[in-house]
């Protein structure tokens, strides 16, 4: 999707694997989750040691720009998304992956 132009559902879809990888992660790790957010998910994980407080940074900016432009929460179509910020998000979907 980055790469054909779709900046917009590319940052969407790396937020929500994103977020799934971490939930995942934290129940592959035993850890209860009390709260089903990114967020929490996010703070779980680095509270607990279970990845880097830069990767931490990197997935929280995505959760962001994922919030900013879902389709649930778009108010206007005036905000966009650069090709290049789409690439970032996916790439750091990766990022993440590497630091299990």
């Amino acid at each position: 999707l980055a790469n054909a132009g779709y900046s917009k559902p590319a940052v969407i879809l790396a937020g929500g694997v994103t977020e799934e990888l971490l939930r995942l992660y934290l129940i592959h790790n035993n850890i209860p989750l009390a709260d089903k957010t990114f967020d929490y998910y996010l703070k779980t994980c680095e509270t607990n040691g279970l990845i880097k407080k830069a990767v931490h940074r990197l997935s929280d900016s995505l959760r962001h720009f994922r919030n900013f432009v879902h389709l649930s929460n778009e108010a206007t179509t005036k905000h966009t998304i650069s090709k290049a910020t789409a690439k970032g998000a996916v790439a750091s979907v990766f990022t993440l992956i590497n630091d299990f």
